[in-house]
């Protein structure tokens, strides 16, 4: 089975919550309008590849995959 990589980390663009607020340095944020967009985008992306990876397969082909994958990240 192909695993599809979860690449969010990538996309991160850190800057001060409040430019002039005293503890700054411990308040950072994440969340800018183009970064939301773009980050939105790629999930939609994931979830789109990962419909079209299970397309025309049966709940049990689906169901002994995951059980196979899950046997492999243990050991």
């Amino acid at each position: 089975m192909k695993d599809i990589p979860l690449e969010t980390d990538r996309t991160r663009n850190q800057r001060p919550l409040y430019m002039k607020h005293p503890m700054s340095k411990f308040t950072w944020t994440t969340a800018k309008e183009d970064d939301i967009a773009e980050w939105s985008n790629m999930c939609l992306g994931y979830l789109n590849n990962i419909e079209n990876f299970y397309k025309g397969k049966d709940n049990a082909e689906i169901i002994y995959n995951k059980a196979v994958q899950m046997f492999q990240w243990e050991g």
